[in-house]
């Protein structure tokens, strides 16, 4: 239940800090006191979004604190989910800047409009006048039935159970989409790779390439260059230079045995004539083995001309880029036939939780078709009650092709009030009253299922008077025997009926503020006797409100 709540700065209301009691609080007050201000303060602590408008004038932000005493599983599961610490109470803190910046705490902890509104929606409920035709909404009447049958724990597997089966069902999408990509270039891939293959790649083939076309087109200066070395070191002549050093040892050395510095550069001469011999028989040597093939040069010409084309295809540099490149589109290719094996793998779990969706789908259908008598039959009782004694009332199903998150069913409430007359859609056949009623049934009925542990109701009674409205007070009381209402009436017979009866005023000084208490006995009875001859005190009003408390 609401504890109590901490307004200030927020449109008229300067700083108000009220407890609220358990049970059925009737709240009056003169027209602009601002009853309805207080409650959407309370709508903002749902995330609800509002502008800096609201804050009140001349100050920098506006603040809203709303305390409940809950003890609820899934409001600890909640709380556990989004790491905010347990307290004793929950406290929900909001906060609008002038700037338009908004913050929002939950027991201390900033959390986003979506957590509180999520929160929310499982500690009170908020109607007001406008929000009558959220009645005709399909999907709000479905979730009256669901909230009546109890079965929101059965819903929230289901619908874990459709986002799972939506999540495959994506991967699927996108994965058969890939693959059909990937196919379209399969043929291209293997072409490519094959022509790679083929190509029987070498790394650094391409620098070695080069070389030996350098040495080809050099060749005849290489091969003349050691031509002219053999002729120089032996000339067939007699005269080459080996030969020279040769005679000119011969001939000297006795002399040289004769004087030592001699002799040293004789063993030079004696050394450079092994060095010569050396050379001339390499340079022979390498001269034989010097082979011209006027094919080669032609054939590495040929070879770059493939390497090149190829890295400039796949815009490489290197022979090894060129294998990295053959081993990525292997890889490619391979893993198309893993991705097939995905597919089939998805098809598999996609239709094993199509089945398993429908289960539960088909579950669920026929629990709400089983509860939808006893809705439809307490529903009838409640409006009766409230003065249409020959209304009916009856949920009508219409099965869905396809489960959708809610699952298989889509539901529509058919109504008539007068004795007699056709049942039609509730759209076509309640007056606004009557979409009153209906709804306070509904509501009511809700009440003992303990959805929620707070209802509000800003003015659900408008349109009614006399012994209707005084069967609206007894029901708002019957409510609050089961949970907490809070309701803003301007009438007497429903605010009679209140277990408390709080009192919103208008305070003008320096400028306006609104303020609220709870009335006392003495109270209670001007304030209703107010309420019965529009704010005239007589003697006739009082006693006539003195009679309708009692009641």
């Amino acid at each position: 239940m609401l504890k109590s709540i901490f307004i200030q700065d927020f449109a008229l209301i300067k700083k108000v800090n009220f407890s609220f009691k358990s049970g059925y609080t009737a709240i009056t007050g003169e027209t602009g006191a601002g009853k309805s201000i207080m409650f959407e303060a309370l709508q903002y602590l749902t995330g609800k979004r509002t502008d800096s408008s609201i804050i009140r004038k001349g100050q920098p932000k506006a603040v809203i604190e709303g305390e409940f005493i809950c003890k609820n599983d899934s409001i600890d599961d909640f709380l556990a989910s989004n790491e905010v610490d347990r307290f004793p109470s929950i406290i929900i803190r909001r906060e609008l800047r002038i700037t338009g910046r908004s913050r929002g705490f939950l027991n201390d902890t900033p959390v986003s409009n979506s957590v509180l509104k999520d929160l929310c929606l499982m500690l009170f409920d908020i109607h007001e006048q406008h929000e009558l035709l959220g009645i005709l909404s399909a999907s709000n009447q479905l979730k009256y039935l669901d909230n009546f049958a109890e079965l929101n724990g059965l819903i929230s597997v289901y619908s874990i159970a459709f986002n799972d089966l939506k999540t495959l069902q994506i991967q699927f999408e996108k994965l058969t989409e890939q693959e059909r990509k990937a196919n379209l270039e399969k043929d291209y891939f293997e072409f490519l790779v094959d022509e790679l293959d083929k190509a029987n790649l070498v790394d650094k083939e391409d620098i070695e390439l080069i070389k030996r076309f350098e040495f080809l087109e050099n060749i005849k200066d290489i091969k003349s260059a050691f031509n002219e070395i053999v002729e120089t070191i032996e000339n067939k002549g007699g005269v080459g230079v080996l030969n020279s050093v040769h005679q000119l040892i011969s001939k000297n050395t006795k002399a040289a045995n004769q004087y030592e510095p001699l002799n040293v550069l004789f063993g030079r001469l004696k050394e450079l004539e092994i060095e010569l011999t050396d050379i001339f028989q390499e340079a022979e040597s390498e001269m034989e083995e010097i082979e011209f093939n006027p094919n080669e040069k032609e054939n590495i010409e040929d070879r770059l001309d493939l390497i090149n084309s190829l890295m400039s295809k796949h815009q490489v540099e290197t022979t090894e880029e060129l294998k990295a490149v053959e081993i990525s589109l292997v890889d490619q290719l391979n893993s198309l036939s893993f991705m097939s094996k995905q597919i089939e793998a998805l098809e598999i779990e996609i239709k094993s939780g199509k089945t398993d969706l429908m289960q539960k789908a088909v579950n669920l259908s026929k629990l709400r078709k089983n509860a939808a008598q006893n809705f439809d039959k307490q529903i009838v009782e409640v409006i009766k009650d409230l003065g249409m004694p020959y209304a009916q009332f009856k949920t009508v199903f219409d099965e869905l092709r396809e489960p959708n998150p809610k699952g298989l069913d889509s539901i529509n409430f058919m109504f008539s009030a007068n004795k007699g007359g056709d049942i039609q859609e509730l759209s076509k056949a309640a007056s606004g009253g009557e979409l009153s009623r209906v709804m306070l049934s509904i509501k009511s009925i809700l009440a003992s299922k303990k959805a929620v542990e707070t209802l509000v109701f800003d003015e659900i009674d408008s349109g009614v008077s006399g012994e209707i409205a005084h069967r609206f007070g007894k029901i708002f009381s019957r409510i609050g025997e089961k949970c907490q209402v809070l309701a803003i009436t301007h009438l007497p017979q429903v605010a009679a009926k209140g277990h408390h009866h709080a009192h919103v005023s208008k305070l003008i000084t320096d400028d306006t503020e609104t303020a609220i208490k709870y009335l006392d006995d003495n109270e209670r009875v001007e304030e209703t006797a107010k309420l019965i001859s529009a704010e005239k005190l007589t003697n006739a009003a009082l006693e006539n409100a003195k009679q309708l408390l009692k009641a």
